[in-house]
């Protein structure tokens, strides 16, 4: 039986069309089921796509097989995502990295090695900039939970040194402790600051370097925080510093025996406000001394030189 011409050129197109819509419908699952089969080879059993090494993968595989103008319009993409996830400057310096090595070369391969390098720089912030982010919030609760317990500290003194009615502590040992505890809370909130403000648009894999292996000096930050405030104190104590914005803490009112401050246990208001003032002021230059980490050694070396100027004078 002989087909018609007519019918025959149909069929002959609908088979050509055919397989051109299937190629198309079936490329990524054909792509797909390839990775899932490396990936069950390279993990010994059964697996899905999990994470971003997964996906990358999987997009090395498709611009292996992309066209030109799809090169185009994915390398397009590419440098759009960068530009969100990095700094213009360090944007811009890739950008002419990239120019000079290709120099304007259009050919197909230049193009896929192209989107290559810039397709690794994207999954390599993907990767990174998730685990900088643990490490910075895991950072951050412990620093909040050590200025929660500084912030109860100084409460309970600053009530023994207001309300108490047992002298459990001198003045002058409440105002040490004081200082001790405003200079690490100074120092402490510092270091959030600048948590805080840590840009992780920068280089992903020097920031996590930096705070992984740095995690041991970010918490030496308090500790020297509480020894400025100390040695600011000491320093106020011994008259070194003295001014009308410096806490006086030199007064007989700082060796009373009785700590209380409330007006029932008052019996001199001028000399009570004056107190009030000075402790006040204390705990204000104190967490100065921790928050701004060169104060108190800049004040140090100043000494130090006018010390050792001294005996050439005389």
């Amino acid at each position: 039986m002989s087909i018609p011409n007519d019918h025959r050129s149909t069929a002959s197109k609908s088979a050509r069309r055919s397989p051109s819509s299937a190629r198309k419908t079936s490329v990524f699952e054909e792509l797909y089921c390839h990775l899932l089969s490396e990936l069950n080879e390279r993990c010994g059993g059964a697996r899905e796509i999990k994470d971003q090494s997964d996906v990358y993968i999987l997009e090395l595989r498709i611009l292996k097989r992309m066209t030109r103008v799809e090169l185009m319009a994915r390398i397009q993409s590419l440098r759009q995502n960068l530009r969100q996830m990095m700094v213009s400057q360090d944007y811009n310096d890739l950008m002419e990295k990239i120019a000079s090595v290709t120099q304007d070369d259009t050919s197909i391969e230049s193009l896929r090695a192209e989107a290559r390098a810039l397709l690794d720089r994207v999954y390599r912030r993907y990767v990174l900039v998730p685990k900088v982010e643990d490490i910075r919030l895991s950072i951050a609760r412990h620093f909040l939970t050590l200025s929660a317990a500084s912030i109860l500290s100084l409460c309970l003194v600053m009530v023994n040194y207001l309300y108490a009615e047992v002298a459990w502590l001198q003045p002058i040992q409440i105002a040490y402790l004081s200082a001790t505890i405003s200079g690490s809370l100074g120092a402490t909130a510092s270091t959030l600051i600048r948590l805080q403000k840590l840009d992780v648009r920068r280089e992903p894999l020097m920031q996590w370097l930096s705070l992984k292996k740095g995690e041991t000096s970010l918490w030496l930050s308090p500790v020297l925080g509480a020894l400025f405030g100390l040695v600011l104190f000491l320093l106020f104590r011994s008259g070194v510093i003295t001014g009308s914005m410096f806490p006086d803490v030199s007064k007989d009112a700082f060796q009373i025996s009785n700590p209380g401050l409330h007006d029932r246990w008052c019996t001199d208001v001028n000399g009570c406000t004056d107190r009030h003032r000075d402790y006040t002021a204390l705990l204000l230059w104190c967490f100065i001394a921790g928050w701004a980490e060169r104060l108190v050694p800049d004040v140090l070396d100043r000494l130090a030189n006018q010390a050792k100027s001294r005996p050439d004078k005389d």
